[in-house]
């Protein structure tokens, strides 16, 4: 059975969308490091706030969507962000 890379995929559609092809080398490395960083430090905030056992919890589903929330959030930011710059960013 092979081992899935859900990181490695978000990272690639992440690079092609968000990184111009153009950005220097150093970009592309510190941009990789930022994401894989982001990535690691959420899963580690989930297992270590999530209950124990197989179930999830109210708790644990709250958890959740103040996570979805605070993404939704600062993808609004992004997108206004966006929209006031022409879409140059």
């Amino acid at each position: 059975m092979s081992r899935r890379t859900i990181i490695k995929a978000s990272w690639n559609s992440y690079r092609e969308q968000c990184i111009p092809s153009t950005a220097p080398h150093v970009q592309v490395v510190e941009s990789r490091r930022a994401f894989y960083a982001g990535a690691g430090t959420l899963f580690s905030e989930i297992l270590t706030n999530l209950s124990p056992g197989q179930e999830a919890t109210e708790g644990d589903l709250k958890i959740l969507d103040d996570i979805k929330a605070e993404l939704e959030e600062y993808q609004q930011v992004l997108s206004r962000a966006a929209q006031e710059d022409g879409g140059r960013r």
